[in-house]
């Protein structure tokens, strides 16, 4: 792993210019490829001996760096893989069991007895060893599983019979693969091993588009993202998904269905349940984030991220640590679309891998740090389409405080760090 230290991340205000003078404490940013071919990548870091697990290596392979990625395992064999063709892997750290789940979808064979489904495989090892099962019978595509606490007594009382201290959502596009048009949810109260299926689903037949795994708040209420005429949508379920009701972030244009930026969206929480959403917006393809204190009825007033220069962006993701303490990784690219979508047809930009991060998203004067963990005369691929990529995993907070995330560069996956300098 190489570190630019002759390119620091650059400071910037809300206005999205570069502050003159720049503030002390720069951080560095650092990457190197994982040497195996990755779409759509994620990242994960372990939770008691910190190694990073990285998704795919040759799909449906994982690869593990116990040497802050300065050198990476073999492809992992996972046992009982899906064969055929293979998309939309993902991979998810659940910190309060440290499990570690995967999902896979083989648009040839489903794992399920009526050729639905997908193979999800779960380890309690940090990826040492790993068990398979179908899941999301009756769905198909775009599966992702994420995790949290349950929100009702009968879940309570199902996990404490279990042993497994959260929930385990499920969420894929079904009844047909693509187009779904439903976004159809499972949940579990015994650690991923069963699920059933949620009595209504975040996105039904609605012409929403395609929704990104969304996010479980401390409370137990589940969040998940997605375009609306009004704006960037958020379905939000008290019920552990039983029920949804919609709310929009004010000031945000998001139809959802614009393959421009289709996919380009994500929420999360903090510890005391705050909401964050980011996006690429249909104004002007730059993205965005706004937060919530009050589960979405109202907002702050969309911040701009985007790093000076950059004209497009795409797969915005985003993670905290705490409260205003944010990190949105994205693709960007320093010329602005002007011909084809970037989704269906190639717009043959040169893109670069970025991370913008806040420790005061609150404060009525934010600082953004931007980096790029690429040369721009450097591309990590030229031209966005969905044979590229389609999204990219949420980064990751390691002990340290330095921030990881997953790209793709070459058609290799890339790793990534952000680091700090010491006080």
């Amino acid at each position: 792993m190489q570190c630019a230290v002759d390119r620091p991340a650059v400071a910037q205000g809300g206005s999205g210019q570069a502050l003159s003078p720049q503030p002390s404490g720069a951080p560095v940013p650092c990457a190197g490829t994982t040497g195996y071919a990755a779409v759509d990548p994620t990242l994960v870091i372990t939770t008691s001996t910190h190694k990073i697990v990285f998704g795919p290596a040759k799909i449906p392979g994982l690869t593990i760096s116990a040497d802050d990625g300065d050198s990476w395992s073999a492809p992992l064999t996972l046992p009982d893989a899906p064969t055929g063709t293979l998309l939309h892997p993902w991979l998810w750290l659940d910190t309060a069991s440290k499990r570690l789940f995967y999902n896979v979808f083989s648009i040839t064979h489903g794992t399920c007895t009526d050729g639905s489904g997908a193979t999800l495989w779960f380890s309690d090892d940090e990826g040492t060893s790993w068990t398979a099962q179908s899941v999301g019978c009756g769905s198909d595509d775009w599966g992702k599983v994420i995790t949290g606490p349950p929100a009702t007594d009968a879940s309570r009382s199902a996990l404490q019979q279990s042993g497994y201290p959260d929930m385990v959502y499920y969420c894929a596009t079904g009844p047909t693969p693509i187009i779904g048009p439903d976004h159809i949810c499972y949940r579990s109260t015994d650690g991923g091993h069963t699920f059933t299926q949620t009595a209504s689903d975040p996105v039904s037949a609605s012409g929403d588009g395609y929704p990104t795994a969304g996010v479980v708040g401390p409370d137990g209420t589940v969040y998940v993202p997605k375009g609306s005429p009004s704006g960037l949508a958020i379905a939000v379920s008290k019920d552990e998904g039983d029920t949804w009701n919609d709310v929009v972030v004010t000031g945000s244009m998001f139809v959802g269905t614009s393959s421009k930026n289709w996919l380009s969206m994500n929420v999360t929480v903090d510890p005391q349940g705050n909401l964050y959403a980011v996006w690429s917006d249909d104004s002007d393809l730059l993205p965005y984030i706004a937060m919530s204190m009050d589960q979405g009825m109202t907002w702050t007033t969309p911040l701009g991220i985007g790093a000076p220069g950059v004209k497009t962006s795409a797969y915005p993701a985003i993670t905290v640590s705490s409260s205003g303490a944010v990190a949105v990784s994205y693709y960007g690219s320093l010329q602005a679309r002007t011909t084809t979508d970037g989704y269906y047809q190639s717009d043959k930009l040169p893109y670069s891998a970025y991370l913008a991060y806040s420790a005061n998203a609150f404060a009525s004067s934010p600082v953004v740090w931007s980096a790029t963990f690429n040369d721009p005369a450097e591309p990590v691929f030229t031209g966005l389409s969905y044979e590229v990529s389609e999204y990219l995993g949420y980064p990751t907070f390691a002990a340290d405080g330095s921030i990881w995330a997953a790209y793709l560069a070459g058609g290799d996956g890339l790793a990534a760090r952000l680091s700090f300098p010491s006080p």
